[in-house]
C-alpha cells in the first residue's frame, strides 16, 4: 500500500451517528481513544427503493476490549469464523479498492467484502473500521459486510459465543426491542 494514504483523518461515515463527531472512548472500558488504537462498527439498515438508512447500533471499542471479547469467543466459534472468512471474503479486492481509491473512502465500503453486492442491494449491513487516535488505518479494513452475511456467520457460531455476544449487546444497547430492534446474535468481527 502507498505510504501517503497509510492513515488519513477518519471518515465522517465513520463518526458517531448519535454526536456527529468521531468516537471518543471504549464502548467497554470507557478509556480515551485519543492516543490508542481501537475499531469502529456500526449496523445500518436501508430501505429499498428510498434514500434513507437507520443506524442500528454503533461502537469503538479499542483493541485490549476487542481482544477480550474476541477471547470469551469459544475456540470453535473463533475458528469457523476464521475459516469462513479465509475461504469467502475478497481481500485482494479491497486492498486494490483502497489503492486504487485512496481519497474515495465511500467506496471502500461500498461493497460487502463476501458477496460483492452493493449497499443499494441489501436491507441491512454492517461496516467495520481500524483507527489510531484521530486516524483511519486503512488495511483490508474498512469494509462492509452485508446482514445475509452476518446471518451466516451466526450460524457457525456456538451457543457459548451466542450467549456472550447477546450478552454483550445488552450491557451496551440494553435489551432488544419493538424500539431498537437491534439484531440477535450480530457478530462483532473486529
Amino acid at each position: 500500500m502507498n505510504e501517503e494514504y497509510r492513515q488519513q483523518d477518519i471518515p465522517t461515515e465513520f463518526h458517531s451517528y448519535a454526536t456527529g463527531a468521531p468516537f471518543s472512548h471504549c464502548i467497554e472500558c470507557d478509556r480515551s481513544l485519543e492516543n490508542m488504537e481501537y475499531f469502529i462498527e456500526k449496523a445500518i439498515r436501508t430501505y429499498p427503493g428510498y434514500d434513507a438508512t437507520d443506524v442500528i447500533f454503533e461502537l469503538a471499542i479499542c483493541i485490549q476490549c476487542a481482544e477480550a471479547v474476541r477471547k470469551s469467543m469459544s475456540e470453535d466459534s473463533q475458528l469457523k469464523i476464521a475459516e469462513y472468512m479465509q475461504a469467502n471474503a475478497d481481500a485482494s479486492r479491497q486492498i486494490y479498492v483502497i489503492n486504487e481509491y485512496p481519497d474515495s473512502p465511500d467506496k471502500w465500503t461500498a461493497n460487502c467484502l463476501i458477496t460483492g453486492k452493493s449497499k443499494n442491494a441489501v436491507s441491512e449491513y454492517q461496516i467495520y473500521a481500524h483507527c489510531h487516535g484521530d486516524q483511519l488505518i486503512p488495511d483490508i479494513m474498512p469494509y462492509m459486510i452485508s446482514g445475509s452475511v452476518l446471518d451466516e456467520l451466526s450460524q457457525l457460531l456456538s451457543n457459548k459465543t451466542l450467549g456472550e455476544m447477546d450478552n454483550f449487546m445488552g450491557r451496551h444497547f440494553g435489551p432488544p426491542s419493538l424500539e431498537k430492534d437491534l439484531p440477535r446474535h450480530r457478530t462483532i468481527l473486529v
